[in-house]
């Protein structure tokens, strides 16, 4: 990135509480990605290797809806299952992404979120701070803990691209509801903003949004054939000692494919 688009990037941030990024990535780094992604999907499915209990279907109870359309599988702690992830294009990229637009930050915590073709689920309206139970809501102010959405195809509106309400990190905390997903976890959901009030990001593979953990953000359900999948990443001042603290509770899990 060159000094303006940093500039552009964090200034974004500091207003609005989110960025878009395009053209960050290769398309040849995406597809690696995408392939680990396949890789990781089929050692799960594998019965004698553990951390399954790391992907779980992300959706929830609609009326209506049978369970095929509800679909949204989700892979917890990806890197950590996956650690050949780290040492790709797009998380090199990604680091030194953030650590331009906000100063030296650490690897904190990934997933992959996989929407399937006419999947009805959405991700409700929330605050990711909503679910920080290490560390809590202390450094969840500022740029002290940003969240990358890569998409892992071009992601339109219809497909469930990133949305946001512009400025919402300003606002703190708000209240959250819980709500009960397929695989038994819980979720939460914030009030739905007014739709003047929401800002649609579709983007190509390639880019990404960056969003502060007080921003209020949702993606909506894919309403095409085509399957959506994204790698999310967060990075914090304090990321390397929140991984270490997982991996002394035990919350972090061991190596299912490895390098």
């Amino acid at each position: 990135m060159s000094a303006f688009d940093v500039a552009t990037a964090r200034s974004s941030l500091i207003r609005d509480g989110f960025t878009v990024i395009r053209d960050a990535f290769s398309a040849r780094s995406v597809e690696e990605i995408v392939e680990i992604h396949r890789l990781l999907v089929a050692a799960l499915d594998d019965p004698v290797r553990p951390g399954d209990r790391f992907r779980m279907d992300m959706g929830r109870g609609l009326a209506g809806a049978g369970p095929a359309r509800l679909s949204q599988h989700e892979i917890r702690y990806a890197s950590n299952l996956a650690p050949r992830l780290m040492a790709t294009e797009v998380f090199v990229r990604s680091q030194r992404l953030v650590d331009a637009i906000a100063g030296p930050m650490h690897f904190a915590f990934d997933h992959i979120i996989f929407k399937p073709g006419h999947s009805a689920t959405t991700t409700p309206w929330h605050q990711d701070i909503a679910y920080r139970k290490l560390g809590g809501g202390a450094h969840a102010g500022g740029l002290a803990r940003l969240h990358l959405w890569i998409p892992l195809q071009d992601t339109s509106l219809e497909q469930g691209c990133m949305e946001f309400v512009p400025g919402s990190h300003r606002a703190g905390v708000m209240p959250h509801r819980p709500f009960t997903r397929i695989s038994g976890t819980l979720g939460r959901e914030a009030a739905v903003p007014q739709a003047g009030e929401r800002v649609a990001c579709p983007i190509e593979a390639g880019g990404l949004t960056i969003h502060t953990p007080l921003t209020l953000h949702y993606t909506g359900a894919n309403l095409t054939p085509r399957a959506r999948g994204a790698w999310i990443i967060q990075f914090s001042r304090f990321g390397r000692m929140e991984r270490a603290i997982k991996r002394g509770l035990g919350i972090a899990p061991r190596t299912v494919l490895a390098e």
